[in-house]
């Protein structure tokens, strides 16, 4: 009896993988410094929260941190702050690959709550984060201080 032939499969064909999303991550920091020798960014002081004894108040500093991770092509870029009643308080556009550093100095901060960072990539939103103020107790100072 004739042996029937045996028809290989096939080994499927790799397929590279292709990203269709985009992640963006978006960190307030006290400071971001760029490490020459590695190339890698460091982030100091991340938070959420500003307190503050008294309104309003200026915020003397920070750095909004926005990496963007699978992508290849340079696009503009929009980031705003928008106050809890919904007013622009702060406004830079740029542009942005992988990642951008944005100082923010002197912030007018009238009211307590959550403030919105949006972030818009070729004019279409794509991101946000928040930070809320909140008000604390300014404790007296203590004796021999």
């Amino acid at each position: 009896m004739p042996k029937k032939a045996v028809k290989k499969k096939k080994a499927p064909k790799k397929e590279k993988a292709k990203r269709t999303d985009e992640e963006i991550n978006i960190l307030l920091a006290d400071q971001v410094y760029l490490d020459s020798r590695s190339r890698k960014y460091l982030v100091a002081g991340l938070f959420q929260f500003i307190h503050t004894t008294k309104l309003p108040t200026q915020y003397p500093r920070f750095t909004v941190f926005v990496e963007v991770v699978g992508t290849v092509e340079e696009r503009d870029c929009e980031l705003t702050i928008v106050s809890p009643a919904g007013k622009k308080l702060y406004e830079f556009k740029g542009r942005i690959r992988n990642y951008l550093t944005q100082d923010v100095f002197n912030l007018l901060l009238k009211e307590l709550g959550v403030y919105r960072l949006n972030l818009n990539l070729a004019g279409k939103p794509v991101a946000g984060r928040s930070f809320t103020v909140v008000q604390i107790e300014q404790k007296a100072p203590t004796k021999g201080h």
